[in-house]
């Protein structure tokens, strides 16, 4: 349903601000609607399901701010292998420009929680 509201939206032509903030306003309870039951019912989300868009995004965008407070104290190990290592991967995930990847709640719930 996140996914679908999302598609939705981006298909709204600029022309129509008030639709806009409409279907944003969907998105928005849509998903805080599925953080209320993945927080408070976790046995209802299903693990091996797809994560919706939004949540991807929301998470690339922490991993992203969390991989800049990482980097610098990596700095001061002052091992250049490792700090690549390390930050190229969450810098890869973090910086992808479409969410091309289908990623699942057990994933995510890692991802999260790093």
């Amino acid at each position: 349903m996140l996914d679908q509201a999302f598609e939705n939206y981006k298909n709204i032509s600029d022309e129509k601000p008030t639709l806009q903030q409409l279907a944003n306003t969907v998105i928005t309870c849509i998903d805080e609607m599925l953080s209320f039951v993945e927080v408070r019912f976790p046995i209802y989300v299903g693990m091996n399901e797809r994560v919706p868009v939004t949540y991807l995004s929301s998470t690339k965008k922490e991993v992203k701010q969390k991989a800049d407070k990482l980097r610098i104290e990596l700095e001061k190990i002052n091992d250049k292998q490792i700090t690549g290592i390390v930050l190229n991967t969450l810098y890869s995930f973090s910086n992808q420009i479409k969410a091309v990847i289908q990623l699942l709640f057990k994933r995510y719930c890692t991802l999260r929680n790093y």
